[in-house]
């Protein structure tokens, strides 16, 4: 066999196992595009329903005002984030991921999405936290108010249950990561693990 023969052989190979990757709907990378569709949605969805919260809990005109100031923060940010995630998802063209190369690119990309997802997630805590801060203290808005905050037992309760809530949060985004993000982080390491064997 002469080295035209091998490389069209070759060729062959590699355009039969990227039809066979771009038709099934079960691979690695199929799926973490439907995953990651789902998550741009669900993240579009969230920040939208952020800006209706004031006018669904009725918040008074003056706290109404603090809210859209934490909101435009909490938009820009998110707009930043939602804009990468996009990137990365368009970045998954399936015909181009069957090498070796291909798919150890996607490998460190992802692992890359999930710290910066985890970072997404740890900066807007905060500002949802400080979001639910608003609503609860539009309940005491008015000669209490000021009583309510000053009023050291009370704040240390608020520092203590946002202390808290945060950790809980932190946990969580982590537990998510590793739940839906990390088994593709698994089966693609599996993949390349395979090609290192062949």
């Amino acid at each position: 066999m002469n080295f035209d023969d091998f490389k069209n052989n070759w060729k062959s190979e590699q355009d039969e196992i990227e039809i066979q990757f771009s038709k099934s709907s079960n691979h690695p990378l199929r799926r973490l595009q439907k995953t990651l569709y789902r998550e741009i949605i669900a993240q579009i969805v969230g920040v939208i329903f952020l800006a209706f919260f004031p006018f669904l809990f009725s918040f008074s005109e003056i706290l109404t005002k603090v809210y859209f100031i934490v909101y435009a923060m909490i938009f820009v940010s998110a707009c930043y984030y939602i804009l990468s995630f996009r990137k990365f998802y368009q970045s998954l063209n399936v015909l181009h991921y069957s090498s070796y190369q291909g798919l150890y690119e996607v490998y460190v990309r992802l692992q890359i999405f999930i710290e910066r997802y985890k970072s997404f997630s740890l900066f807007i805590v905060p500002y949802a936290l400080l979001a639910l801060l608003i609503s609860f203290l539009d309940n005491y808005y008015d000669q209490e108010l000021h009583q309510f905050i000053v009023s050291q037992n009370k704040l240390i309760t608020i520092i203590v249950i946002l202390t808290f809530t945060t950790i809980l949060f932190l946990l969580l985004i982590n537990i998510y990561c590793r739940i839906v993000y990390g088994r593709y982080v698994k089966e693609l390491k599996k993949l390349i693990d395979e090609f290192d064997n062949n």
